[in-house]
């Protein structure tokens, strides 16, 4: 593969993964906005799912796009590369992935529904609204340090 297609493979994977996650960002907030408890768990979980569709969507196109290239030049992985290679095989089983998706958008509910259940402060429901929001968001950056920083390096 030549150093431009690489570089072209590479622009192709963060350009749309920054304006997506801008529009998830700003997704999380809205729930913040909400003043009763049924509108706010399920403004809260649409938010949190969008984020988690893009995690598994670019996991799966992604993922194995790139591990072909670098098995193509052959390309030592650190284990963080292998561990993620190996989950995103794992996920790309739909069942596996239905529960996978399933367990956390049903623990970021109940979690969020007794937050606002207890009369906790609303400045602590916001920050959990935002954690939530952003764990996907650290987990697509996990998922592109492993898989592409050894693409990068190839570039060099």
């Amino acid at each position: 593969m030549p150093l431009g297609s690489t570089a072209s493979f590479i622009a192709s994977f963060f350009v749309p993964l920054v304006l997506f996650l801008g529009v998830i960002l700003v997704a999380g907030i809205l729930p913040l906005r909400q003043r009763t408890l049924g509108a706010a768990v399920a403004a809260e979980i649409a938010a949190h799912a969008a984020g988690w569709i893009a995690v598994f969507v670019y996991a799966a196109i992604w993922i194995p796009r790139a591990r072909k290239i670098l098995q193509d030049f052959g390309i030592e992985l650190s284990s963080l590369s292998m561990l993620i290679i190996q989950v995103a095989d794992l996920m790309a089983n739909p069942v596996v992935m239905l529960i996978v998706a399933a367990g956390l958008l049903a623990a970021d509910a109940m979690i969020y529904s007794l937050l606002w259940r207890s009369n906790v402060a609303p400045s602590m429901r916001n920050r959990f609204s935002l954690f939530t929001a952003l764990i996907p968001f650290f987990v697509l950056l996990l998922i592109g340090w492993a898989i592409f920083v050894p693409l990068i390096k190839l570039m060099a």
